[in-house]
């Protein structure tokens, strides 16, 4: 069973998708994918202030992609596939774009992890330790 839910923000900007967990995780996993950048259609809603409602259910995954499908189009929302649903088809127009995307994020990791300044997402950066905070 799958929901097909819509997320819409103070600004009347609204995104359409489907999952199998409860909503309010899924909002939680597109907040986290904001914070990091992932590049989901949903970063361009403002996602602390926002409403997350359930559209539809489905009882298999083709009936649940078809429903989700539908709203994309009945809806005026910030969906990538709007107008041409075929992930797969824009998932190749996408490849070099998100080929860019992954080297750049991955260089980043690693040189956070090979240096003092530590990985920024585990705020673990010794060089601004406060020297004075070791002396009673």
């Amino acid at each position: 069973m799958e929901r097909i839910y819509l997320i819409e923000d103070c600004n009347n900007l609204k995104y359409v998708g489907r999952t199998k967990i409860k909503l309010k995780y899924r909002l939680s996993g597109h907040k986290c994918n904001k914070k990091r950048n992932r590049g989901c259609s949903s970063e361009k809603l403002d996602l602390d202030k926002c409403t997350i409602t359930c559209l539809d259910i489905a009882d298999s995954k083709e009936e649940a992609r078809e429903l989700e499908e539908f709203y994309i189009n009945s809806i005026d929302c910030v969906n990538h596939y709007k107008g041409n649903f075929d992930q797969k088809q824009y998932r190749e127009n996408h490849k070099q774009e998100k080929k860019e995307y992954d080297k750049k994020y991955q260089k980043q990791i690693y040189h956070y992890q090979k240096t003092w300044g530590g990985n920024k997402r585990s705020n673990n950066n010794l060089l601004e330790i406060d020297p004075d905070m070791f002396n009673y």
